[in-house]
């Protein structure tokens, strides 16, 4: 384990990530608070190069990454076939999830700290700090053993707390319900025979309350039924004694790895829903609206068209898709077309509007005003233009009987109302 007193040294930092900014911005930071960091963009490269005869002070990583992602990563940093890196600090990093579920499930992989990205640079170097100064989040987790006999509970409360746990003891099924009320438990390992009342009656309380909890039966009974009708009430595994006190604190760490990726799948399984949905409200929005919605590259090439493009010019919008706005727009307009698109990129702007006129199906040419914003990544290039056209041509042909009427040498107010 790294030594977090004094240090002779600087602090070696690891960082993973497959997005290069990021990793240079990370990387960047820790160097300039006097941290040696060594940038890798994939989990294998950062496995393969890590010492193990001389860990790191701290792993940093994201979560999403191609081949073997941070969840992975986190998990094999913290097994058996990679020893030397288990009490290695693992700071987690990601832009996709940054709510309490998230950093719940990292914890529960073995994390040591979770911070959303893009990170505050101050909050992640106090982080980075801490961590390696050997100081954990407040955050053990917390088991419950219901357990009549003195003799076992104190050895399986020693064996799960030389493991990080911490570790209460009750002797029945009432006093169970009463720490459940009074605390939020990560694990339960509840013993079949109890005074008064059998532990499994403990199992649809539980399941009802608090269904993120790990629930393990003990039993010295062997009947196979009571183990189908354990699962049955929500148990997550069940353990025949006489038995391993270090084997039941592996199997509850195993099912809560287990019931994090379950929440994870919920988790994920729940934003796609909304990402849908949101879409479908989109695509609603525009496939019903009278203005064509499209975007283009800096360039100028169409990336998207809504459908009502091909009531305008005659030709699919997924034809169009890859064409440059050039072959639509009048040649006399295309310069402040273009003009617009290279402002657009030069400066930032949040929109810009412009007047052309397209070629529309019937052959004839019609007047639009498009307003167009900027798509921006994370360092500030414009990846794409954005924006909404909305036919103008009888506004125009408007402004132009006006025009008309006042070179023809009715120069009063008067006179162009009374014609009017």
């Amino acid at each position: 384990m790294p030594n977090h007193q004094e240090y002779t040294r600087k602090p070696l930092a690891v960082v993973v990530n497959d997005d290069a900014t990021q990793l240079t911005v990370l990387a960047g930071l820790l160097q300039q608070s006097g941290i040696e960091a060594r940038a890798f963009e994939s989990a294998e490269e950062a496995l393969a190069a890590m010492n193990p005869d001389h860990p790191p002070d701290i792993v940093v990583t994201d979560l999403f990454m191609p081949g073997i992602d941070g969840w992975k990563f986190c998990r094999l940093l913290r097994s058996p076939e990679y020893k030397a890196f288990n009490r290695v600090p693992l700071l987690v990093i990601s832009a996709t999830f940054s709510d309490y579920e998230t950093v719940r499930i990292s914890a529960d992989l073995g994390a040591d700290a979770f911070l959303p990205s893009p990170v505050n640079g101050k909050r992640f170097l106090a982080q980075v700090h801490t961590l390696i100064r050997g100081k954990k989040p407040a955050d053990m987790p917390n088991v419950l053993l219901v357990e009549d006999s003195k003799a076992q509970a104190f050895l399986l409360k020693e064996a799960f707390e030389s493991h990080g746990y911490a570790v209460d003891v009750v002797p029945t099924v009432a006093a169970a319900m009463d720490a459940f009320e009074q605390k939020t438990y990560d694990a339960a390992v509840l013993d079949y025979h109890l005074p008064g009342e059998k532990g499994d009656a403990l199992l649809p309380v539980l399941q009802e309350r608090r269904p993120d909890c790990v629930c393990i039966m003990i039993t010295t009974d062997p009947r196979p039924e009571l183990a189908l009708e354990w699962m049955k009430k929500g148990a997550s595994a069940y353990l025949r004694k006489p038995l391993s006190p270090e084997y039941l604190v592996e199997l509850c760490a195993k099912a809560h790895r287990e019931k994090a990726l379950l929440r994870l799948e919920n988790l994920l399984e729940l934003r796609t829903r909304e990402l849908r949905a949101s879409e479908y409200r989109f695509r609603s929005f525009v496939e019903n609206a009278s203005d064509i919605v499209f975007s283009m590259t800096p360039e100028g090439f169409f990336t998207y068209l809504s459908p009502n493009w091909f009531d305008l010019t005659g030709e699919p919008a997924e034809e169009s898709i890859g064409n440059s706005f050039k072959q639509y727009i009048h040649p006399e307009d295309i310069p402040s077309c273009r003009t617009l698109l290279r402002q657009l990129v030069a400066t930032g702007e949040k929109q810009r509007s412009v007047e052309y006129r397209i070629k529309s199906r019937d052959g004839s040419w019609r007047w639009q005003t498009s307003s167009v914003s900027p798509l921006q990544d994370r360092s500030g290039n414009v990846i794409s233009c954005i924006g909404i056209a909305r036919d103008v041509t009888e506004r125009k042909r408007a402004e132009s009987a006006l025009r008309a009427l006042a070179e023809s040498g009715i120069g009063s107010g008067e006179g162009i109302f009374h014609i009017l």
